[in-house]
């Protein structure tokens, strides 16, 4: 067979190729086992009792998809799911204990990949550091209301801009955008960031990411789901939609939930209130 003859192959194959949906979920991950405040390169655990209840609400979206396929006559949607994960323990626990229970009881194994660049943004000095810590009429406290009135202005010490985590969030859903247009995959989970997701979503919807209300009144709550539909065609771009934003199937009692506004980071409320036990950004 000549290569003339090849490519004339795989350009009538492209022709005949049709668009095929991808449905993704971007879960976000569970409330943090510490006290209210912003972790970004942190790498807090989450809570024992919020991961497993999300791991059964994974399972349990996997089970339905698996059941539709099947009412298709098409593969089970664990076997065309794929994985992806920030490096970040409260993400990383529960996308893997994901795998281990999908692939205990599937000889077709899922795999997890972990992308360094789904990380939440730095907060520089910040980071891990308790609200309560911080006294409300310090220099310091001014610093972080700044901070949150104007996020893509201010720049907290020794933390990444938001420019930057911008960039290298949009690289990066790009990177798995190629991943899943390349596989056959009809399912894909990414556990990560409530400041990723509100990325994600602006870059999608063209949405102004330097606009702090973004961060401030957009409901991204722990362990919720953000439902995309991806059609992809081998000559074309994918064409992203938005189904869902924030979604929780199920509520967590409220010593486990302890309601989040925003993902990327619930300062306003906790800088007003933060003696009222308001939570930060992870």
């Amino acid at each position: 067979m000549t290569q003339t003859t090849v490519l004339t192959q795989q350009a009538q194959a492209q022709a005949q190729a049709k668009p095929r949906k991808i449905q993704i979920t971007l879960v976000r991950h569970p409330k943090v086992d510490g006290a209210a405040g912003l972790y970004g390169a942190t790498d807090i655990a989450a809570q024992p009792e919020a991961a497993e209840h999300l791991n059964q609400q994974i399972m349990l979206r996997l089970s339905q998809a698996r059941q539709v396929e099947q009412d298709e006559q098409k593969p089970a949607a664990f076997e065309r799911c794929r994985l992806f994960s920030s490096p970040k323990k409260r993400c990383l626990s529960v996308a893997e204990q994901v795998v281990k229970q999908v692939n205990c009881d599937n000889e077709n194994k899922m795999q997890l990949e972990v992308i360094d660049d789904l990380a939440e943004m730095d907060f520089g000095c910040y980071d891990g550091v308790a609200f309560e810590s911080i006294p409300a009429d310090s220099a310091k406290w001014q610093e972080l209301e700044n901070f949150w009135q104007n996020p893509a202005e201010t720049v907290l010490p020794q933390a990444e801009t938001l420019q930057s985590f911008h960039t290298r969030i949009i690289n990066a859903w790009h990177k798995v955008l190629a991943k899943l247009q390349q596989s056959e995959c009809s399912h894909a989970l990414l556990v990560v960031h409530g400041g990723v997701i509100r990325m994600i979503l602006s870059h999608i919807l063209d949405l102004d990411w330097r606009n702090a209300k973004l961060y401030s009144q957009l409901v991204i709550d722990y362990a919720s789901f953000t439902e995309l539909s991806v059609t992809v065609h081998p000559d074309c771009k994918p064409f992203v939609r938005v189904k869902a934003i924030g979604t929780k199937p199920t509520a967590l009692n409220n010593s486990v939930l302890n309601h989040s506004v925003l993902g990327h980071s619930e300062l306003s409320h906790s800088l007003i209130n933060k003696k009222q036990g308001a939570k930060g950004a992870s």
